[in-house]
């Protein structure tokens, strides 16, 4: 079967079933309008009054950057969502998205690229080929690319359907990839390259699914491969190119999936070619053209695969055609025009039946329609716009084939839950959110065990990742560089009365797992200094301040943090501790010496670890310890034996494990536990043992647990447990019932805010705890 992708693509209801006789595949990436949106989020809606005006402040979670790719969706409706955005606010998603087909919702863990995405293409089996301009890939990528997860890939990847990098997929490009199309085993590229693995291949080439590159598919084109479409035989090529192969062909060709250029097949544009679609026997072809073959066609144009020109369906677009998405009877466009049909209004969105007429549908967003994903009675739209027909729609929206502007689809991740602490009768939270039950609370609050929000309120301007408790003071730590206005980098100390404490150890980068011993604060994260002296990933800081000589030395990050006895259990991306081999778990004494026969050696990450007894229970992604099968969790004794009856074998990854008397609670990505169902929590023995009671049903993520008493509290991505309402948070007893709300975190709330003069001004104050994170003027 013939699967497509592109920049912005579009598929027919039936587009992933066996069969299917229609592929559309588009690609519309200008550069010119790349210019990075200002990751804002807020919007102001004035409200003109007296001289002191009250406006609303809406903080509008979305892309900060345009979205360029939408892929078609996989097996179970999700797209892969690229450009050159940052974030997805709240998470640091690098430049692509996966993003759920009904409710919008982004799985914040799938591998991010340290530049921009500008084409996806699903792989049929739950994956996706992505191709842009980009260097590296991986959970926490950056540009030195050092990270034990993180991958060399020059503007092409693959990803599996678990979210790992495909190792064997590397076709390894010297510039930009703008198009991708898949046909059974071969992924056809397009672009600025002129190599694929050091071999020549001008802007075009064919690489086989199991990474080889096409010996025989070699068009040799002139000029930069913008779209692609591939039917049938046939793969259809469209750009800035004016030769294939040596031979004229103006800005659009097909060349046979046996590398032969078609004769017959010879548009003949005046201007380049952005996008394409491919329905049944007919090429729509989308670009900054105003005449095919010499008659004129404003920027879009129908070819038959026989090369005959259309008399019928032509658009006559006001400015540049990007996207097209074809569906059924009906030809969807996107780009910068305002006027279809030589003055018909459409504001970069419109519709046209295939036999030329104009449709009612018209969403009309406020911004570049750069991608274009149809899926049965819903269109996918990505680009620069802020709103569509009005409402707010950060540069993504779904859109009825009827016209109507999908309420749910609308991404909007405001309050994700990253760690708790628990403490006499409070539940320590932090995360990303800004609302707690309603009131304000920026990414760190206190709910008691009844679910009633307490006053304590840090108020940090950006994340917090993880959470100790010692006595009458919580240490955070994270991404944060002030605590209620002070500067706290990255770690505090917060009495559990609210007062700031002097405490501040200065870290110079993220701070991801705390673990708090007598008078001892270990940390664990990026950080490379502390105080400004030497700490790679791992320091000690005393409850009185001073910085510890424990010095663990780590070569990658540590996220998590488990201390039991005289040993501190390290998890994480590294492969090194203090120059020896420790494959992401160690044991470090807390004199600082490397335990010898503490060395589980994985062979992926650990993001969670709990510690009881002589036992250290492990979570995360790996599938093997020292060689043998434990896959997302393990239990290795403080002697450094694997346990031989404790392997709960998850089908996916661990992100967070609460011990509690003989029972190990775990959280995560998993939907399975040997092979029967626990979404995303389950609950496993000491001795292995499955629990069948305790089933909390999560619909999401969930990234912390924390256990008092009866009780397990559990914070993540999650809306529902058990099929009730759970807004990030949730209390299960350990007998496995829900218990009541506790507490929901909403999503954004309109906020009051004051804005000088009436009417349009400046932003002179803000409710206390919102920040615009930017210039607040509207």
């Amino acid at each position: 079967m013939a699967r497509h992708a592109q920049g912005s693509g579009s598929l027919p209801a039936n587009g992933l079933r066996k069969g299917t006789p229609t592929i559309i595949v588009s690609r519309n990436f200008d550069r010119r309008f790349a210019t990075a949106v200002i990751a804002s989020v807020v919007a102001l809606l004035s409200f003109a009054s007296v001289a002191q005006a009250t406006d609303r402040i809406s903080v509008i979670p979305g892309f900060n950057g345009p979205v360029n790719a939408i892929s078609e969706p996989d097996s179970n409706g999700t797209r892969y969502l690229g450009g050159d955005f940052t974030l997805f606010q709240p998470w640091d998603t690098g430049s692509g998205a996966l993003v759920g087909a009904s409710s919008g919702d982004v799985n914040p863990s799938f591998p991010k690229v340290n530049g921009s995405v500008q084409a996806a293409a699903a792989d049929g089996s739950g994956g996706f080929y992505i191709g842009g301009a980009f260097t590296c890939i991986g959970p926490n990528t950056g540009g030195s690319c050092n990270g034990v997860d993180d991958v060399v890939r020059n503007n092409a990847a693959h990803i599996n359907a678990n979210g790992s990098v495909d190792l064997s997929w590397n076709p390894n490009l010297n510039s930009t990839v703008n198009a991708i199309g898949v046909l059974e085993s071969t992924v056809y590229l397009g672009g600025g390259f002129t190599t694929v693995g050091g071999i020549t291949r001008n802007y075009s080439a064919a690489v086989g699914t199991d990474g080889t590159l096409s010996t025989s598919w070699n068009p040799n084109l002139n000029g930069a491969v913008r779209a692609i479409g591939v039917l049938g035989s046939t793969v259809y090529l469209g750009g800035a190119f004016t030769t294939v192969g040596g031979t004229t062909r103006n800005y659009a060709a097909a060349v046979g999936t046996n590398g032969t250029l078609s004769s017959s097949w010879n548009p003949n544009l005046n201007g380049a070619v952005r996008a394409i679609g491919v329905l049944e026997s007919t090429v729509y072809l989308g670009g900054a053209f105003t005449t095919v073959g010499g008659q004129t066609r404003n920027r879009a144009a129908a070819v038959g695969t026989d090369g005959t020109l259309s008399t019928s369906w032509n658009p006559n677009a006001s400015a540049l055609v990007l996207a097209i998405g074809v569906s059924g009877s009906t030809v969807y466009l996107g780009g910068n025009f305002a006027a279809i049909g030589g003055g018909t209004l459409r504001n970069y969105a419109a519709a046209l039946e295939t036999n030329g007429t104009l449709s009612s549908w018209n969403p009309n967003p406020n911004g570049t329609v750069r991608a274009i994903g149809v899926l049965g009675s819903t269109v996918y739209l990505g680009g620069d716009f802020e709103n569509a027909s009005g409402i707010t729609r950060n540069k993504a929206a779904a859109v009825g084939t009827d016209g109507t502007l999908d309420p749910n689809w609308n991404p909007n991740p405001n309050a994700v839950v990253y760690a708790i602490g628990v403490s006499g009768s409070n539940v320590y939270l932090g995360g990303f959110f800004n609302l707690v039950g309603g009131q304000t609370r920026n990414r760190a609050a206190a709910v008691a065990t009844d679910g009633t929000l307490t006053s304590w309120n840090p108020n940090l301007n950006t994340a917090v990742l993880a959470i100790g408790v010692l006595g009458s003071t919580v240490y955070l730590g994270g991404w944060f560089t002030t605590v209620g206005g002070t500067t706290r980098n990255r770690a505090a100390a917060v009495g559990t009365d609210g007062t700031l404490s002097s405490w501040n150890p200065n870290l110079n980068d993220g701070v991801a797992a705390i673990g708090v011993s007598g008078s001892n604060v270990y940390l664990g994260g990026d950080f490379t200094t502390v105080g400004g002296i030497a700490r790679n990933r791992a320091a000690t800081v005393g409850t009185d301040g001073t910085l510890s000589s424990w010095n663990p030395d780590v070569n990658n990050t540590v996220r998590a943090i488990g201390v039991l006895g005289s040993s501190v259990y390290l998890g994480g991306y590294f492969s090194t501790v203090g120059g020896i081999a420790r494959n992401y778990a160690a044991a470090v004494g807390t004199d600082g010496t490397l335990s010898t026969s503490w060395n589980p050696n994985l062979n992926g990450t650990v993001t969670a670890i709990g510690v009881s007894g002589s036992n250290v229970y492990l979570g995360g992604g790996f599938t093997t310890v020292g060689g043998i099968t434990r896959n997302g969790a393990a239990a290795v004794a403080t002697d450094g034996t694997l346990s031989s009856s404790w392997n709960p074998d998850l089908n996916s990854n661990v992100r967070a494990i609460g011990v509690l008397g003989s029972t190990v609670y775990l959280g995560g990505g998993f939907t399975t536990v040997g092979g029967i169902t626990r979404n995303r929590a389950a609950a496993v023995g000491t001795d292995g043992t499955l629990s069948s009671s305790w089933n909390p049903n999560a619909n999401n993520l969930v990234l912390a647990i924390g256990v008092s008493g009866s009780n397990v509290y559990l914070g993540g991505d999650f809306t529902t447990v058990g099929g009730t309402t759970r807004n990030r948070t949730a209390a299960v007893g350990t007998d496995g019932a829900l218990l009541g709300e506790w507490p929901t975190l909403l999503p954004p709330m309109l906020l009051s805010v004051t804005k000088s003069g009436g009417g349009s001004g400046t932003v002179t104050s803000l409710p206390a705890g919102i920040d615009c994170g930017v210039d607040c003027s509207k």
